[in-house]
């Protein structure tokens, strides 16, 4: 349960998504947690509460933090760093022209 929020929900979500482009192809996930738990700083994750995981290449192990603990990576990254936001942005924008000149392609070959 989230005692205090860094940001609005929409705000969460914008930086998540830009934080995860850092961590491609083993991007963090948001998961619903099957039972109580603690995150990896010791951070109470509630029964069917959201929260984040990210596999390590080669290890069946996986990370775990709690909303709370992803809005405090989120906050120490972001806040007062444009550019990191910049990069992220920027690295979204090129996957993001990637993909669609793949489906142009696609539907090139297809026609």
């Amino acid at each position: 349960m989230i005692e205090h929020s860094y940001y609005t929900d929409d705000e969460f979500w914008k930086h998540f998504k830009l934080f995860n482009v850092f961590f491609a192809p083993y991007q963090w996930q948001d998961t619903k947690a099957a039972k109580a738990h603690l995150d990896e700083f010791g951070d109470p994750v509630a029964y069917s509460e959201i929260y984040f995981t990210r596999h390590l290449h080669g290890d069946v192990n996986r990370l775990k933090l709690s909303r709370r603990s992803m809005e405090k990576m989120l906050m120490l990254f972001f806040d007062s760093n444009n550019g990191a936001v910049l990069l992220a942005e920027n690295l979204l924008q090129i996957k993001s022209d990637q993909t669609s000149a793949a489906i142009e392609r696609a539907f090139a070959f297809a026609s």
